[in-house]
């Protein structure tokens, strides 16, 4: 999922819908020499810029596909998707949600998908959180 559905994905096909699409925010950033990355891609697509929304879509639906696997597997009651690319809110969870009704099988097919409450730093938290744990159980 990282190579597909990540910050650095999100920045990667950024920088080929500019390379596509130079009257687009983004290809009009990339025509002035600032760097396209999926910072860059936010924010543009949250002013409106359509081509950087096309991008969201892309990336939320390779997100979806995963996490409708994800659902059909484990049967979780609620799927909670964070770091830095969750920023970009629902222009990110929307297609997920989308391409997760539409794969997975009933009831995963409506399975809750939200944003982690902590952003981004939610992997980071959660797994100095487990190393604590482990840490206390080794009498550390």
């Amino acid at each position: 999922m990282e190579a597909l559905a990540s910050g650095t994905a999100l920045g990667r096909e950024g920088l080929a819908a500019a390379e596509s699409a130079p009257d687009s925010a983004l290809g009009k950033r990339l025509a002035v020499g600032e760097g396209v990355d999926g910072k860059a891609v936010t924010v543009a697509a949250q002013a409106g810029d359509e081509t950087a929304i096309e991008v969201f879509k892309l990336i939320g639906s390779r997100l979806g596909v995963a996490l409708a696997s994800y659902a059909n597997i484990f049967e979780p009651e609620v799927i909670v998707v964070g770091g830095g690319v969750i920023a970009a809110g629902n222009l990110l969870l929307e297609p997920a949600r989308r391409e997760l009704e539409a794969r997975a099988l009933r009831p995963m097919n409506r399975t809750p998908v939200v944003a982690a409450e902590l952003g981004e730093d939610a992997g980071m938290i959660g797994a100095a959180a487990m190393a604590r744990i482990e840490l206390e159980k080794a009498g550390g």
